[in-house]
């Protein structure tokens, strides 16, 4: 039986709960003793077991989570490929609610953008959600760039809510006819490394244009020497 599905008596979760809430903290909704351990361990500590970053501290206003430390992060990843999608990946608590993807440029913008958008995928690299289609508006250099969730499974939402703890992946793809912008993240790391199971980051399906439709498994990623910063918010 997974942790998360044990139950605990009513008194004891709402004793947990209230633990969550005073560290300023979001209590789960459930009252599985995995989610709120892990509720615990975020309000305290700032991050999650198992990959989590200290997004709630240390991140960008809003961040819940992120695919590395911002402090880490080097000046500008490589341009990337157009049509591309780039993994990173990231721990997320079960009944955590994403709104917004999120990524960075860096020094180079995009010039002639087709298509553009961002996704939340699941460990298999299960499409989870989805931002609609950036269609008009070039990215400009060092600069956030926010993408709110349009669909998920069931249709048009604007948020999707965790069904489990643990990695799951975000993704960017931008199609231009001229010029792909750089994005923030980390360089000259080791390929084999990063490439261990679970792997952490890197190259997804190509050739893309409009943002995939459900249901969606993209494919095995390729792992790289650099990793894309992300955050969900």
């Amino acid at each position: 039986m997974a942790q998360g599905s044990l139950t605990t008596s009513k008194d004891l979760a709402t004793l947990l709960k209230t633990t969550v809430t005073q560290f300023q903290g979001t209590a789960p909704t459930s009252d599985g003793l995995g989610e709120l351990i892990s509720a615990i361990n975020t309000a305290i500590y700032g991050f999650s077991p198992a990959g989590g970053r200290p997004a709630q501290y240390l991140g960008p206003t809003g961040a819940i989570a992120e695919t590395m430390d911002r402090a880490s992060t080097t000046f500008a990843y490589a341009s990337v490929a157009s049509g591309t999608l780039y993994f990173s990946a990231l721990y997320l608590p079960v009944n955590t609610v994403v709104s917004n993807l999120n990524t960075v440029t860096g020094s180079t913008a995009s010039s002639g953008v087709a298509h553009n958008w961002m996704c939340l995928c699941d460990n298999n690299r299960n499409l989870l959600a989805i931002s609609a289609d950036n269609t008009s508006a070039d990215l400009t250099a060092n600069t956030l760039e926010t993408y709110a969730i349009a669909n998920v499974a069931a249709g048009a939402a604007t948020s999707f809510t965790t069904t489990y703890s643990g990695l799951h992946y975000v993704g960017f793809m931008i199609a231009t006819g001229t010029t792909q912008p750089t994005i923030q993240g980390q360089t000259d790391l080791s390929s084999t490394m990063m490439g261990l199971a679970p792997k952490l980051c890197g190259t997804s399906d190509t050739s893309l244009t409009t943002p995939s439709t459900f249901p969606k498994q993209f494919t095995a990623i390729t792992s790289a020497a650099s990793q894309l910063y992300m955050f969900v918010s």
